[in-house]
């Protein structure tokens, strides 16, 4: 095994951010026909790292990190080492759908300002103790919602291998 520690920060299912950026999503699209992908997706991409993180052994989990924000999202931004993929969220079109911006490490002003970004939203953001419990803990939480500047010890925004 490689030993890689994966973190992932992800929008809270449950803000209000979740549903402007679903509103965002369907642009000029007649409310009758709108359909939430947003939330639903990000529901999806939790089940999918807690089916993952239950096939690791349990003293390994610790490598996979989940952070949940409830903050307007700036950029989407992909990372693996010093190599990052920025987007930004524009209306009508997923991020990762969007132009994608390459950036090698944080040499440039760009780079700087984008894993700067990355971190405050990381830092506001809520650690999911148990990503194969996620359900659970959001509605432990006091009515699903995050906490203002809620701490724990990086979409949908920020990967970071």
């Amino acid at each position: 095994m490689r030993g890689a520690d994966v973190s992932i920060l992800m929008l809270h299912p449950q803000s209000k951010i979740a549903q402007l950026r679903s509103d965002a999503l369907h642009g000029a699209t007649h409310e009758r026909f709108r359909q939430d992908m947003v939330v639903p997706g990000i529901c999806h991409c939790l089940d999918v790292l807690a089916a993952v993180s239950r096939m690791v052994p349990e003293s390994r989990r610790d490598h996979l990190r989940v952070r949940l924000y409830d903050s307007l999202p700036s950029i989407s931004l992909h990372r693996a080492d010093d190599r990052a993929f920025l987007s930004f969220f524009m209306h009508g079109h997923l991020a990762v759908k969007s132009p994608q911006i390459e950036l090698l490490g944080d040499d440039s002003l760009m780079g700087r300002c984008a894993f700067r970004e990355m971190a405050t939203l990381w830092n506001i953001g809520r650690e999911l103790t148990d990503v194969s419990e996620w359900r659970d803990e959001l509605a432990a939480d006091t009515g699903g919602r995050l906490s203002n500047g809620a701490k724990a010890a990086n979409n949908g925004a920020f990967t970071h291998v």
